[in-house]
C-alpha cells in the first residue's frame, strides 16, 4: 500500500532519481497522497524549486489540489496568497482550483462546498471559463444523497445569489441550470 515505510522510501527514492518534469510531479502526487510523514515539507521543499518556471508551477499547482486530507484546503489559501500567485492569469487559477473541484474525497464536504462556494463567487468576474470548469462537478447533484444534494443546492443558490451581481452571464446560465 501506498501507506508503508516501503512506500514512503520507494517514493522518496524515486524522487531524488526524478529525470523530468513529469516524473518529478508524479512522485509529488503520489506523495501528496499518501500519509508520508514528511509530505509537507517535501511538497514545500519541491514547489520552491517548481515555482522558479511557468510549467513547474502550473504543475506543482496541480498536485496542490489532489490531497486527499483536509489539509488541502490550507494549502491552496497558502498558494493564493503568494505574490507568485494571480487570480487573474488563467493558466495558474485553472491549475490551482480544477484539481480540487474535481477532488472528491474533499469537495463534497462542508468545508469543501464553501471552498468551492467562494472561490465561485471571487473566480466569476475574472474567468468564466475556469468557473465553469470549478462548477461542473455539481451537474450531477440530482442524483446525490438526499442530504448532499440539498447542501450542493443551497451552495448554488447562494453562488448564483452572488454571481447574478456581477457581469458573468455563462456562470449566471449554467447555475440556473443546475438549478432548474
Amino acid at each position: 500500500g501506498l501507506n508503508t515505510h516501503a512506500a514512503h522510501a520507494a517514493l522518496e527514492e524515486h524522487l531524488a532519481q526524478s529525470a523530468n518534469i513529469t516524473d518529478l510531479l508524479n512522485t509529488l502526487a503520489a506523495l501528496g497522497q499518501s500519509r508520508h510523514p514528511a509530505r509537507r515539507a517535501i511538497l514545500a521543499r519541491e514547489g520552491e524549486t517548481l515555482r522558479q518556471t511557468l510549467g513547474g508551477y502550473l504543475g506543482y499547482l496541480q498536485v496542490v489540489g489532489t490531497c486527499p486530507f483536509e489539509e488541502v484546503f490550507d494549502a491552496v489559501a497558502e498558494e493564493e496568497r503568494r505574490p507568485t500567485f494571480s487570480l487573474s492569469h488563467p493558466g495558474l487559477s485553472r491549475s490551482l482550483y480544477v484539481p480540487l473541484s474535481l477532488n472528491n474525497a474533499q469537495l463534497w464536504t462542508p468545508r469543501g462546498l464553501r471552498w468551492l462556494t467562494d472561490t465561485v463567487i471571487k473566480l466569476a468576474p475574472v474567468s468564466e471559463f475556469t468557473t465553469l470548469r470549478i462548477v461542473a462537478p455539481c451537474q450531477a447533484h440530482a442524483s446525490f444523497a438526499p442530504d448532499l444534494r440539498a447542501a450542493v443546492q443551497a451552495a448554488l443558490r447562494e453562488m448564483l445569489a452572488a454571481v447574478r451581481k456581477q457581469p458573468c452571464p455563462s456562470v449566471t446560465g449554467r447555475l440556473e441550470a443546475y438549478l432548474r
